[in-house]
């Protein structure tokens, strides 16, 4: 099964297309419109956390943990 192929004119003064300007410029259009925003900006009304009871928690935890060590190191 022959192919005909054609020669293709090739000008040695063309840059190649990794060196090209324009391909560059539109590279970088490309890139910008392809950019994510992570994390998602949040909407105005979100919904923003209670911390101050997860510091409770974590001040009670470590208070149970102070006594435990205190009364198996100090009580007979």
């Amino acid at each position: 099964m022959p192919h005909d192929y054609t020669a293709v004119e090739v000008d040695p003064h063309t840059p190649p297309p990794y060196m090209d300007p324009t391909n560059s410029i539109a590279k970088k259009k490309s890139m910008t419109m392809h950019m994510v925003i992570w994390p998602a900006p949040r909407p105005p009304d979100h919904i923003r956390p209670d911390n101050t009871k997860f510091i409770g928690y974590v001040i009670l935890i470590a208070v149970v943990i102070f006594l435990l060590f205190a009364a198996c190191k100090y009580l007979p």
